[in-house]
Order: C-alpha cells, then sequence, then structure tokens
C-alpha cells in the first residue's frame, strides 16, 4: 500500500491535481449560478480561485518533514474527488 503511495505521489504533481480541483469548482459555480442562485454560485467560483493559487503559498522551508508532504497529499485527493462528486451532483441534477 506504501509503495502505491509512493508511485502516486511522485508520479502526480499535487500543483495538477489543485489546479484541477480549482478548475472543477469555478465549472460547479457556472452550473450552480444557471440552476441555483448568484450566492451559491460565487461561493464555489471563490472557493476554485482559492485551489487555482494556493500553490503560490505552500511550504518552502526545509523543514517540512514528509509527514507534511503526505498530508497535503491525502487532502489534495480528497478535495479533488470530493469535487467532481459536488460536479457529478450537479451535472445529474441540473443538466440531465
Amino acid at each position: 500500500m506504501t509503495q502505491t503511495i509512493n508511485t502516486i505521489m511522485n508520479r502526480v504533481p499535487l500543483e495538477h491535481v489543485n489546479m484541477l480541483t480549482g478548475a472543477l469548482l469555478c465549472v460547479a459555480g457556472v452550473i450552480a449560478f444557471f440552476n441555483i442562485d448568484v450566492p451559491t454560485s460565487l461561493n464555489w467560483i471563490i472557493f476554485g480561485a482559492m485551489y487555482l493559487v494556493m500553490e503560490e503559498y505552500r511550504c518552502e522551508c526545509l523543514d517540512c518533514t514528509n509527514r507534511n508532504h503526505l498530508i497535503r497529499f491525502l487532502f489534495s485527493w480528497i478535495g479533488l474527488l470530493g469535487t467532481m462528486a459536488l460536479l457529478w451532483f450537479y451535472v445529474s441534477t441540473f443538466l440531465l
């Protein structure tokens, strides 16, 4: 299991995961704009924009441990999977 996680951590940069998460949150905001209401839409768009720029503020210090990277890795992927579930819900509810 650890070998699999290490392989994924080395192959998929977290910057790409976070950019995809931010873009999908913005898409969810656009869908919410046309189907729910403006405040909900703006909430998702602002949150997506924050995801898109969050890599600029990550820790670059030398004392960052491997544990911190694992936590960052796990929550980046949890954010992406949760965003994909939200987008799937919006598409299936409002567009199909």
